[in-house]
């Protein structure tokens, strides 16, 4: 089915592809995955059809991918769209910022924590983000407090 989609969408059979896809449950006993999505946003964008590729990826049940939301962009690029390219835009950027928190986790990148000193009397004492070890620390946040 894949194939089919595929096919549909690089001749310009926007609504013989569409008709696929609603056979594939009805008629085939087949239930659309995300590639099959992927398919029909890319062939409701290639024909012009912006708001049905919106309407694909906002009712499917799975989460978009970011090449999914780059295929949208691009269609929407193409056709001169500027709302649903914003749209495909922000979500675009969401993904690939958690894509790269993600990759820093897995790396064992780590923000340091944020830091501030604290004066107690003719002291200063650093305190950072969440410590509660530091033995002055009661004393400071009932002064906070």
């Amino acid at each position: 089915m894949i194939a089919v989609l595929s096919a549909c969408s690089h001749f310009g059979l926007a609504f013989e592809g569409g008709m696929v896809f609603e056979k594939m449950r009805s008629v085939y006993g087949i239930i659309p995955r995300l590639a099959h999505f992927d398919c029909m946003v890319d062939l409701y964008g290639r024909a012009g059809l912006l708001n049905k590729a919106k309407e694909m990826t906002a009712r499917m049940p799975y989460r978009p991918t970011t090449a999914l939301w780059a295929t949208l962009l691009g269609a929407c690029r193409i056709h001169g769209n500027t709302e649903a390219g914003e749209w495909a835009a922000e979500n675009l950027l969401e993904m690939r910022l958690e894509n790269l928190r993600t990759f820093m986790r897995d790396l064992g990148v780590k923000k340091a924590p944020g830091c501030a000193w604290v004066d107690v009397g003719s002291r200063s004492f650093p305190f950072l983000v969440g410590d509660a070890t530091n033995p002055q620390a009661l004393e400071v946040y009932h002064w906070l407090e």
